[in-house]
């Protein structure tokens, strides 16, 4: 069999080999770019556990609610426009506080993802730390969670004149920049270690995302309490 034009035969399987060739290299590209994204992110994500090991250490600054020598801390990421969290302070809290942190067992760390452009939730979180230095967080919370949605700078400045009476140190304190601008780069901080959902709960390497009831919390708290053989 002869062909009539042996080049235009021989230019079509150039053309044929050239388009496997390519199949086959973006195959092997995709492939490549597959393994590299996962290595990334596997990478990323140690990256990530790193930073919150890093972050769940009690710091001074830091709102702590329970005895200093407790067994286990809780890391809870909150905030306070958040309806998930006003969920878990309103039915998880007070049993939580009733079984463990009054008991000695573990004591609790609150942490704020405050943000510039969300400004009472910023300002939310400057009087619930300035009602913590009076000790009297909890009351705090127990009022702004019977209020919630309400959030504005009145019914705060209500809240904290129902807990204590004229107290003249509030405005120096809720206006401090040093404050407000530890506040927001700890909630920077936060989100680089991947923490966006609130609420959060850090029960050692046990993580709790958003609200759930407190029977499974309450499950989880107790075995890592056994496993320390804390009574």
């Amino acid at each position: 069999m002869k062909f009539k034009n042996p080049a235009k035969v021989l230019l079509v399987v150039e053309i044929q080999v050239v388009l496997v060739l390519l199949i086959l290299g973006a195959i092997k590209l995709n492939s490549l770019e597959e393994k590299v994204f996962n290595t990334n992110r596997f990478l990323y994500e140690i990256y990530s556990d790193q930073r919150v090991d890093k972050l769940n250490k009690v710091r001074d600054s830091d709102i702590v609610i329970g005895g200093q020598d407790a067994c286990l801390t809780l890391f809870i990421y909150s905030r306070f426009d958040c309806p998930a969290c006003n969920d878990f302070f309103e039915t998880n809290y007070p049993q939580l506080k009733k079984d463990f942190i009054d008991e000695g067992k573990i004591k609790v760390v609150f942490r704020y993802l405050v943000h510039a452009s969300k400004k009472n939730t910023l300002i939310a979180t400057k009087y619930a730390y300035y009602a913590n230095s009076l000790g009297k967080f909890n009351q705090f919370i127990d009022e702004t969670t019977d209020r919630f949605p309400e959030l504005d700078t009145s019914m705060l400045n209500k809240v904290i004149s129902k807990i204590r009476e004229n107290d003249k140190n509030l405005e120096t304190f809720i206006s401090d920049p040093i404050l407000e601008k530890k506040l927001l780069k700890d909630a920077r901080e936060y989100r680089q270690a991947k923490i966006t959902s609130t609420p959060t709960i850090f029960v050692n390497n046990q993580i709790v995302l958003g609200y759930s009831n407190y029977k499974r919390l309450k499950e989880i708290i107790d075995s890592e309490l056994q496993s320390i053989n804390c009574e």
